[in-house]
């Protein structure tokens, strides 16, 4: 069987380019093309997918590999994690075909020393082939028939630092997936929280104590968002920081199957 067909397309599935980063000039701005993007505020947001063995409008005949576990996450020019825009995680996507309404940061974090890649989940939507996968299978060559599976629709914006030094930043958006036969990988069956709930008080610090099922799970790893910084911030350790009096949500996802979340609802104490 043929490897994935990757295309990154606009939002009417007009091709842009077929490698696993974006060939094309995308660009983030506040409405007006050419124009800049103010520290601390949201680009124009922009709609993308990405594509496996479909062509809009033509029917493909022949399967290849699905594109599985995808994800989407942006690199420095040379593939690396040098530029600002990664470092400083200023892209935020949302899976448009997974339903999502939160934006997520994207780009990369540092970890005693060494810059770890922060990517988010994207795929098809479609628990049949797997809500992170992008079918390749064969199609009729529309979204609205049998080519909704090999699509994975999302949102980007870009939303620079405070810091953010004015000028031109250049970077890549990459999709990363894994295919072929004999996946042995055990899936993700649920996440839990133990408590559910807790309190903090203003400056001090509180663990969430997470468990994904089962035990065997392949991937564990999970990412934790706060429903409002301004009271309470989570980092990617599940360490909730208190900020203001107030209640805030913490959400932890599965980064194998964003559909299996809990939350823990934390109570910040002046």
């Amino acid at each position: 069987m043929n490897n994935p067909i990757i295309s990154w397309t606009n939002s009417d599935l007009v091709v842009l380019g077929s490698t696993p980063e974006v060939p094309a000039t995308v660009q983030f701005n506040n409405g007006a093309y050419g124009s800049s993007v103010l520290a601390d505020t949201d680009s124009a947001e922009i709609q993308l997918a990405i594509t496996n063995n479909f062509v809009n409008g033509t029917a493909a005949t022949d399967a290849c590999f699905d594109m599985k576990k995808c994800s989407v996450t942006t690199k420095d020019t040379t593939g690396g994690m040098n530029e600002q825009v990664v470092q400083e995680k200023w892209i935020r996507l949302k899976s448009d075909s997974l339903g999502e309404s939160d934006f997520t940061e994207i780009g990369a974090h540092l970890d005693g020393g060494t810059w770890i890649e922060d990517s988010h989940n994207i795929g098809c939507g479609d628990a049949t082939v797997g809500v992170n996968n992008i079918s390749g299978a064969a199609n009729d060559g529309t979204e609205a028939g049998t080519g909704k599976t090999n699509i994975a629709r999302f949102t980007l914006k870009a939303h620079p630092s405070t810091t953010a030094t004015p000028t031109t930043h250049n970077f890549k958006l990459r999709v990363v997936y894994t295919y072929g036969i004999g996946d042995d990988e055990v899936a993700v069956t649920g996440i839990s929280t133990d408590p559910t709930s807790g309190s903090v008080a203003v400056g001090s610090t509180l663990q969430i104590n997470t468990t994904v099922a089962p035990e065997n799970a392949s991937n564990k790893t999970v990412t934790y968002n706060s429903s409002n910084t301004g009271i309470a911030t989570v980092d990617e350790n599940g360490i909730i920081t208190g900020v203001a009096a107030g209640e805030a949500t913490i959400t932890v996802t599965s980064s194998a199957d964003n559909t299996k979340t809990a939350t823990f609802t934390v109570t910040v104490t002046a």
